[in-house]
Formats: C-alpha cells, structure tokens, sequence
C-alpha cells in the first residue's frame, strides 16, 4: 500500500528537508471483501543534524495480511545527505536499511493450538508460529526545487522463508518507486504570496511482476488540505478513485484519505483508506553570536 500522507515511506531522502523535524503516525486498510482486510501501521521520526550535515529517520512499522493470517513487524533507520547545490535546487542522496519479521496472527495460532489437528488442519499459513524475516537495504536520491520535487528509491528484499520446509531458500527481489511532485504558487491582490500551493503528484511503484501507481492534485490550503487522486494496481486489476482532507493545526496535520474501486474495471470493488497525524516543527533560525536578532522572514 502506498503511503498518502507520510512521503519518508516513498524514499528516505525526504528525511529532514529543509531543515525541519517531523513525527507521523498513521494506519492503513485496505479491504478486499468483508472476510479479508490488510492493514499496515506506521510510525516515522526524521530530523535535520547540523553534525551528520544531513537528515536522519527512524521507522517502525506493523501490518496484518488477513489473506494469510500473517503479521508483519519492522524496523528501520535512513541517513540523507549531504545535499548537493545544483541550479536553484538541491540534489539529496540517501542510504538505509529496515528489517521485517513476519509471524502467524497470533489469534489464529492460539485457536490452532486448542483443536484437534487430526480433524482440523492448522490455518494458513501453517503450523508454525515464526513465517519469515526479510532484510531491506535502501537505496534513494531526491531533487528538491522550489518548482518540483522528483525522486527515486530502490529496496532491496532478502527473504529468508523458514517456515516452509521445501523453500527455505533466499529469496531476493529489488522494488522501486518513482515520485514527481510539481509545486504551483498562488498570488493575491497583485502580490507574490503563497495562500495556497498546488501539487500535481505522480508515484509509480514497480518490483518484479507488481506494478501499481497513483496520479492525485493535492491543493494545500493556510489551514485545509484537499486532494483527489487515481490509483492503479495493474497486477491485480484493482483501479480506484478517491480523495483526501486533512486540517493544519500550528504544527500539527490531521488527513483522512479514502477510496474505492471503480465497477467493470476493476475484477472486485476494493476499499482502502488511511488516516495520519503529524507534527512538523520547522527550523528555528537561532544565532549564537547574536540571538537577539529577530528571525529572518522571506517577505
């Protein structure tokens, strides 16, 4: 499932941009029919060190694919940097590395536990509580402007199966995800102002024989965030429309993001969604020499 709201999730080199220090939390669903539901929580720190000339990231992250009965727990840490000047814009290379360990829901295992399994066969996916671990380093590199933001990460997957005798084997697959971002300005009464910014976004993700991506207008507000979008899961033939709201709050942002899938098109009408809460602190210009001085301001 791709993120909405939290674009660290998309490519590690958004870690500490400019300069700021950012908390999200947020759930996924993403229901398929009443019987299966997959959801992913997340929750993501990444600030801006002055020492390490770059930003860094810590994440954590836990799921549950109900096709499979299957939990999924991960943890990861990024470093981006140090930025490169080219043009008006800055070029962000970044490095890191998560590791997932995935089990049976531990529901479905502890009724496993008390039948009989003469009569009744062990659940998917197995008998075995411990399923899999999958170790990712991570690749990524952004171009920040102030017109665009154009990125790409690759992921690369080694899954070590030990729950299934016959393919216990490594298995390595590498996924990228490709993020173009276009920022447009507003103006009001003849005057150079931002009282509300436009951001045409295009995420492709592609890893093996899985293809899906996402095209959404986002329009950011003082205080409100509106976006509509398309997703495309060409894999699994599921295409669907939705949006986004979110409120800005001082620091803190609040989205509430939905769709469905669209009938004929699709081969089922899947829902998804995801809500988010973030705090964003921005960089607070601070001089040692003269800390008296107010804080500089563009306009």
């Amino acid at each position: 499932m791709l993120p909405f709201s939290n674009k660290l999730l998309l490519n590690p080199s958004f870690a500490g941009l400019n300069n700021k220090t950012n908390l999200w939390t947020g759930i996924q669903l993403f229901a398929k029919s009443n019987q299966v539901v997959n959801n992913q929580f997340s929750l993501t720190y990444d600030a801006y060190s002055e020492k390490l000339k770059g930003g860094f990231a810590f994440y954590f992250q836990q799921g549950l694919l109900g096709e499979v009965n299957t939990n999924t727990s991960e943890f990861g840490f990024s470093y981006a940097g140090p930025a490169i000047k080219i043009g008006e814009g800055k070029l962000i290379p970044s490095i890191g590395t998560h590791f997932l360990y995935a089990t049976k829901q531990w529901f479905v295992f502890s009724i496993d536990n008390l039948l009989n399994k003469k009569f009744e066969p062990p659940s998917p996916p197995g008998e075995g509580f411990g399923q899999y671990n999958i170790f990712k380093p991570q690749f990524g590199i952004l171009y920040d402007s102030p017109v665009s933001q154009l990125g790409i990460s690759a992921t690369i997957h080694f899954k070590n199966n030990f729950a299934d005798p016959e393919n216990q084997q490594n298995n390595v697959a590498t996924g990228f995800v490709f993020y173009y971002a276009k920022k447009t300005m507003g103006l009001r009464n003849e005057l150079v102002s931002q009282p509300f910014q436009v951001y045409p976004e295009i995420i492709i993700f592609y890893q093996d024989d899985f293809f899906m991506n996402r095209a959404s207008i986002k329009v950011e507000h003082i205080d409100r965030t509106y976006a509509l979008f398309i997703q495309n899961n060409f894999t699994d033939n599921y295409h669907a429309l939705g949006g986004t709201f979110g409120w800005r709050i001082d620091n803190f942002r609040i989205n509430f993001s939905s769709g469905i899938g669209m009938p004929v098109i699709s081969d089922e009408i899947a829902f998804f969604g995801e809500i988010t809460l973030g705090l964003i602190i921005p960089r607070i210009n601070y001089s040692e020499i003269n800390p008296w001085i107010p804080q500089k301001k563009l306009y």
